[in-house]
């Protein structure tokens, strides 16, 4: 794992910034040809242990090509789709890491409660 992704994943975690249990950081964008939308890696903590996750937004959830995404609002979204319930308790990071993906939904890009808006590619 590479070790800035690791230890921005675990400072913002310590700093509170994150909505769940989780904090997510951006690590780069996992294009793949065959999604007709976007998807991402971020690197995930819950405070201990950092993970990679995926997490896709399909076409038809809004994920076209010529569309702009703040990272702090796809970091924000990835955490609260995290928190939303799906993944619990001690063996969360677990799971995270031996999910395939997390889609997220239009609905889920919104600004980020504790982050203003930050970088947009």
């Amino acid at each position: 794992m590479n070790e800035e992704l690791q230890d921005a994943a675990l400072a913002k975690f310590r700093r509170g910034e994150a909505p769940g249990e989780v904090a997510a950081v951006f690590d780069r964008e996992a294009r793949d040809p065959g999604l007709d939308g976007w998807r991402w890696r971020f690197g995930v903590t819950d405070g201990e242990r950092v993970v990679y996750v995926e997490a896709e937004l399909s076409g038809t959830e809004g994920g076209g090509p010529s569309r702009t995404f703040d990272i702090a609002i796809l970091e924000a979204a990835v955490e609260r789709r995290i928190a939303s319930g799906y993944y619990r308790g001690e063996w969360l990071i677990d799971e995270l890491a031996a999910d395939e993906t997390i889609r997220l939904r239009n609905e889920d890009l919104r600004p980020h409660p504790k982050r203003p808006a930050s970088v947009f590619f």
